[in-house]
């Protein structure tokens, strides 16, 4: 199983994410063909199943390509083109890139901030305006948070099997079950009917998926919908990947299986791991975005992690924003940011430029800490939402600081504190280029607003 990531920007939002179909869903939609064929599969080579009249309404599960997967009146399921269906209003969908998103009242990083979500929660995507997304969460709260923290992730399988069915030497997709008793639905949505149950550890084939929910097949013959965090993916019946669930409130990726290796990640409670190897009680995992590395097997768990656990961990996270003092490795990786950073001083600032040749200061900012695993926006009012607070007093190398450098309140300016009381940075003033400045001064004392810990 491949993961493809992409930051959804106001093109695709505009032009219907067309690109994310697979995580798109709708209610209803009405043929506008004269006679209109139901296929087996999304492709006009698959077996058709029946035909449905001009006006004919019909429920759709989910959108492939160009094709939708829809409910007969009476009740058969099948691929119809999305082509002669109108009337349908797709919802779209985003998943949360960030360790604790603030949800706000309105756009803007100062406005009332009215609820967070945790790393890979789902959203409804309701509204775009190019930086904020207005959002709905599960339980039906309503905000906006930053579009730099929203990202969609796509799975193919209905693709494989797209094309298994033009090529028949195209072997067929499975996986493996892992809970312990999984409920086999009628349709997609958990307050669907139950057909049948699925035991832990059988292998059922993946017929499509529709970005939240797999249509599986069973040895018995019961077909049906189960969510797709309960599969594990095989290829040809050959287990490939395994699922585990952090069991930490926050935990560790490492470079290497060693409490002492560096630390490329962190992943919150809850979130799945794809978990490629198990050594000495260490996994080698890969993260929903693409990161490889090594957890502590003693903090995951084969079965997702209940609801109440997650929120209880999600407030701890809320109520410690402020940074814990800094671990060796963090020191150690601060003072390669600083050494890493000081090569560019003198290089030339550029609104908008993000390195090598010329920068602006989050663009300096991003590149440098992107050049030692650490992941930013390029806009320093985004980069203010990263990582936690730290106190002035508390400040150590690597450490983001910001300023209000702007006619309105808000972040307009940042920088990487040095130590000494130094922080360097790109600056629009008189060197107009990377340089060194102290906090001390009188304009940047007088509009330092915090800093952020990132490492």
């Amino acid at each position: 199983m491949i993961y493809k990531r992409f930051v959804i920007g106001a093109a695709v939002f505009a032009m219907a994410f067309c690109a994310f179909a697979a995580a798109a869903f709708a209610d209803t939609g009405y043929v506008t063909a004269d006679v209109l064929r139901v296929r087996s599969e999304p492709n006009t080579s698959s077996e058709i199943l029946g035909t449905v009249t001009n006006g004919t309404q019909l429920e759709i599960l989910s959108s492939v390509g160009g094709w939708y997967y829809v409910s007969l009146p009476d009740g058969s399921l099948g691929y119809v083109s999305a082509d002669y269906v109108d009337g349908v209003t797709i919802r779209y969908y985003g998943y949360v890139d960030a360790t604790v998103l603030k949800i706000h009242s309105t756009t803007g990083i100062n406005a009332p901030v009215i609820g967070r979500v945790v790393d890979g929660t789902r959203l409804e995507l309701l509204a775009y305006d190019g930086a904020w997304y207005k959002i709905k969460t599960e339980d039906g709260l309503e905000g906006y948070v930053s579009a730099d923290y929203i990202v969609s992730v796509y799975e193919s399988v209905a693709e494989t099997q797209a094309a298994s069915a033009s090529d028949s030497s195209s072997s067929t997709t499975y996986g493996y079950v892992i809970a312990d008793s999984l409920k086999v639905h009628s349709t997609t949505g958990v307050y669907a009917p139950v057909s049948g149950n699925a035991a832990y550890g059988e292998c059922v084939e993946l017929l499509a998926y529709d970005g939240v929910w797999f249509k599986i097949r069973c040895g018995s013959g019961l077909e049906g919908y189960v969510g797709a965090q309960y599969i594990s993916f095989t290829s040809g019946g050959e287990p490939v990947v395994e699922i585990g669930y952090v069991n930490a409130t926050l935990l560790n990726i490492r470079e290497t299986p060693d409490t002492s290796a560096e630390i490329l990640d962190r992943q919150v409670m809850g979130a799945s791991l794809r978990l490629m190897s198990y050594e000495d009680g260490w996994y080698g995992i890969e993260t929903i975005d693409g990161i490889s590395g090594y957890v502590s097997a003693e903090y995951i768990s084969e079965t997702p992690i209940e609801s109440k656990t997650i929120a209880a961990a999600t407030d701890s996270i809320t109520k410690s924003q402020t940074a814990a003092p800094p671990t060796s490795d963090e020191i150690e990786l601060g003072e390669k940011i600083i050494a890493y950073a000081k090569q560019y001083i003198g290089t030339p600032y550029v609104y908008g430029a993000s390195g090598p040749d010329s920068f602006d200061c989050s663009g300096f900012t991003m590149y440098v800490m992107s050049a030692n695993g650490i992941s930013l926006p390029h806009q320093s009012a985004s980069q203010a939402e990263m990582g936690l607070e730290v106190a002035m007093d508390e400040l150590v190398a690597g450490d983001l600081v910001f300023f209000n450098t702007t006619s309105t309140e808000g972040v307009g300016h940042v920088g990487i504190y040095i130590g000494n009381g130094q922080f360097i940075h790109a600056s629009s003033g008189s060197a107009h280029a990377v340089t060194i400045s102290s906090l001390s001064e009188d304009y940047y004392s007088a509009h330092y607003i915090g800093a952020r810990r990132v490492i």
